[in-house]
């Protein structure tokens, strides 16, 4: 909600996996752990705080954006790797 202005159903979210690899922006040592979830987004998402924008990629297109996550690529790939993508 404090990020996207978009309540969640929490029935409707389900653990999808842990990610861990170096945190963007940081020094390599220091390394990020993240939880991913699956949720059926039908709510319109409004960025506000501190997110400027919300955008969605294509995996395709997010390699070929200039900057790139690293945790984030390996979404992509777990992703199309269990056919979700």
């Amino acid at each position: 909600m404090e990020e996207l202005n978009i309540n969640l159903d929490p029935d409707k979210i389900s653990y999808y996996c842990h990610v861990t690899a170096p945190a963007y922006g940081l020094v390599p040592e220091v390394i990020m752990e993240q939880d991913c979830f699956l949720y059926p987004l039908t709510e319109q998402i409004e960025p506000s705080n501190e997110i400027g924008a919300v955008r969605y990629f294509s995996h395709q297109e997010y390699q070929e954006e200039p900057i790139q996550v690293i945790g984030v690529l390996h979404v992509f790939d777990k992703l199309k790797a269990d056919g979700l993508i």
